[in-house]
């Protein structure tokens, strides 16, 4: 079973995730429409009426889930937050709808650091609303 395993793995070294094969996105239209998707964002928020006093940082894009507003390179000091890490084409994907963010965060895609380092699931099914 063992050396199965190993010729399985072997076999699957060299497999990419579709968004591997993407060309990376221009930062300053990731933002931009990080701002839009923000706003998308804010309106879900509206409709459930959640907003809480709650950070989030994807890449060196910051915001607040009180307002709506968004900000390049925030200093990660505010708390609480979740910050997240994940490739820029992934990222470029989910804000076209080609991927989504759940299906993201369940594959392990995306780097999650929480402070404090407690798992709130609103704000982890809030950013499936996250997308233009």
């Amino acid at each position: 079973m063992e050396l199965e395993l190993e010729n399985y793995l072997e076999s699957i070294k060299d497999v990419k995730y579709p968004y591997e094969d993407d060309s990376e996105p221009d930062p300053e239209k990731l933002f931009n429409d990080c701002g839009l998707a923000r706003h998308n964002l804010w309106i879900a928020q509206n409709k459930f009426d959640f907003f809480p006093e709650f950070f989030i940082y994807i890449n060196n894009i910051g915001f607040s889930l009180s307002e709506d507003n968004i900000a390049s390179d925030p200093p990660r000091i505010l708390t609480p937050r979740l910050c997240a890490d994940l490739d820029p084409r992934l990222l470029r994907r989910i804000l076209d709808k080609k991927a989504h963010w759940n299906n993201a965060e369940i594959g392990c895609h995306i780097e999650f650091e929480r402070e404090p380092d407690i798992y709130n699931p609103d704000t982890h099914l809030l950013m499936s609303f996250f997308h233009l």
